[in-house]
């Protein structure tokens, strides 16, 4: 039995910060802001929409999902989820006004303007967002994985971008890791906004998971096992 002590840390409120950076990337027009000023060009133009005007999903509602719909929903988003029983989610959890089975993630990624992935590597996420349920997102959405590179189908994603049949992706993880040299997404534009596993990586990470460590195993000296938290459950993976 282990605790999950990065993920419990060091990883939340950075992550969740992360998907809100990618949300204001592509929906305040970032990079085109950047090209004109650049280009010397006085760009002035409207957006569509607010932030708070559009929807954000979650496929991986675990303490890190949640997290990132907190900020999603402060900004005002309306938040969609996946849940092994999605009734039981809406009744149990006010941030969710939309919730999906896992076998409905199509369905999410095609009510959703941005899409956050963030569910643990185990045999049944491999791939499990791939071509199908790309394809089924607005010409306006945008993908986020900041789970595992391993739970899409990387190529089916780097296809509808170069096709544009999405806005855009944030990418905090890739497979393999690191991408090879000369790697097609080194060269893709600002329709991809991609880092190097990272985006959780602080300067007082390494102090933060120490302290949690220690804070572990008084609880453990204690109270044993049953006082701790994010226990990993084996059998499941995570």
């Amino acid at each position: 039995m282990n605790t999950h002590l990065r993920e419990m840390v060091c990883t939340l409120v950075p992550l969740a910060e992360y998907a809100m950076a990618s949300v204001l990337y592509f929906q305040k027009e970032l990079p085109r802001r950047e090209a004109s000023k650049k280009a010397g060009v006085w760009d002035h133009f409207a957006l569509p929409c607010t932030v708070s005007e559009q929807h954000f999903g979650v496929v991986g509602y675990g303490d890190i999902g949640r997290e990132c719909a907190k900020l999603a929903r402060a900004f005002g988003m309306t938040i969609h989820a996946t849940s092994r029983n999605p009734e039981a989610l809406l009744q149990k959890d006010s941030l969710v006004s939309y919730a999906y089975g896992f076998d409905q993630i199509g369905d999410l990624m095609a009510a959703c303007d941005y899409v956050c992935m963030v569910t643990p590597l185990v045999p049944a996420t491999v791939k499990l967002v791939g071509a199908a349920e790309f394809n089924r997102m607005k010409p306006t959405g945008v993908f986020m994985n900041l789970g595992r590179g391993q739970c899409i189908d990387q190529d089916a994603l780097v296809k509808v971008l170069q096709d544009k049949k999405i806005k855009g992706a944030a990418l905090d993880v890739t497979d393999p890791e690191p991408l090879p040299d000369g790697h097609v997404m080194y060269s893709m534009g600002p329709e991809l906004l991609l880092s190097a596993h990272s985006a959780d990586v602080t300067a007082n990470m390494t102090e933060m998971a120490l302290k949690q460590c220690l804070r572990s195993m008084h609880t453990y000296a204690e109270h044993g096992f049953g006082g701790l938290d994010n226990i990993v459950d084996k059998k499941k993976g995570y």
